[in-house]
């Protein structure tokens, strides 16, 4: 059939992560590839670095898959990691890093893995934008971070305040920043 691109892009931030809600899409990133994979096609699923730590944490996925997966060859895989600089990872930098491991690939098919409230949409749009066929699938709740060091992550009508407020073209982040200064 096809080789899709999957992506996995985090929703909230903690000090000590994976969190519930990256716990959450990292199970339905392997869902969702199993089931592309018993519908004929070939994912490949690259992943932000918290859902790669909720993906490797024992007791996350069934035990022994998360080895299988890598060590079978079948699902290629690629991490998107931390910014250095400290500056901000948001949906469409993710992305960015992704987009040249789907083609190398050959991913031409996409299918994004983000919290279902506004973040899957969004991230849709974006590899629209980027040329991709895009392959909708369900993701189920992920639900909102009380404790996320991010505030506009810990509620619904937060996290639509913070998407209105980037709308207008305030900076993602702390001013641009992942973690507020000190």
């Amino acid at each position: 059939m096809a080789i899709v691109g999957v992506l996995a892009a985090s929703f909230s931030l903690r000090e000590q992560e994976p969190n519930p809600c990256n716990v959450r899409l990292a199970e339905e990133a392997v869902r969702i590839c199993k089931a592309l994979i018993e519908q004929g096609h070939t994912p490949v699923l690259a992943a932000q670095w918290e859902i790669g730590l909720a993906l490797q944490q024992k007791g996350t996925i069934e035990e022994g898959e998360w080895r299988e997966f890598i060590q079978s060859g079948g699902w290629a895989y690629e991490e998107i990691g931390q910014v250095e600089d400290g500056s901000y990872l948001g949906t469409k930098e993710v992305l960015e890093q992704a987009l040249p491991f789907f083609e190398k690939l050959g991913a031409t098919r996409f299918v994004g893995v983000a919290n279902p409230f506004i973040h899957q949409p969004y991230l849709y749009w974006l590899a629209r934008g980027h040329g991709m066929e895009l392959m909708w699938r369900h993701v189920r709740w992920v639900g909102f971070d009380k404790q996320s060091t991010q505030w506009w992550c810990r509620s619904w009508w937060q996290f639509t305040y913070q998407t209105v407020r980037l709308a207008l073209g305030i900076e993602h982040g702390y001013n641009g920043r992942q973690e507020q200064s000190s």
